[in-house]
């Protein structure tokens, strides 16, 4: 990721190919509408109402679900020198990567999870994931097509 230090160049971001799938048609975006849908039938029952706790309830559950549903929601855009990251449902995550800092990219596949592009940057251990829920298998094929023409031959694993 580019350290403070360093600028990155707006321009940068409208030269980029963006590689997105409709986030509201997607996977993570049904199931978090039938949870929110669950819990207003399941509040709403035929019950004595607790109207402070039941919007405790609902406000946390829906917080939780927002949250764990967004961080599977990344998506891409490739420019000529930078991998930008960005979030559909988290619209403040906005992570630039240079080409060059990045030693290996491969796609991961877990039936528990959204498909990932993980990235291994040169001055970290570890690599990074970012699960792209809303992206198609077309979306990976030229994601992983473009990123060939930048120099990387992209691996796809399962788990």
């Amino acid at each position: 990721m580019i350290k403070n230090k360093e600028t990155f160049d707006p321009g940068e971001e409208n030269m980029a190919e963006k590689f997105a799938g409709n986030a509201l048609t997607c996977t993570n975006t049904l199931v978090f509408l039938a949870f929110e849908a669950f819990l207003i039938v399941l509040l709403s029952s035929g019950r004595k109402a607790d109207a402070s706790r039941d919007l405790i309830i609902l406000i946390g559950g829906t917080l939780f679900m927002y949250l764990f549903m967004g961080f599977q929601m990344f998506y891409f855009k490739v420019s000529p020198r930078y991998i930008i990251v960005k979030n559909h449902y988290l619209p403040w995550i906005n992570w630039h990567y240079k080409l060059e800092d990045i030693s290996k990219l491969s796609i991961s596949s877990n039936p528990r999870m959204s498909k990932c592009l993980a990235m291994t940057i040169k001055s970290h251990r570890f690599g990074k994931m970012f699960p792209a829920g809303s992206l198609r298998q077309d979306h990976w094929w030229v994601l992983q097509k473009r990123l060939g023409q930048a120099g990387f031959m992209v691996n796809e694993r399962l788990f």
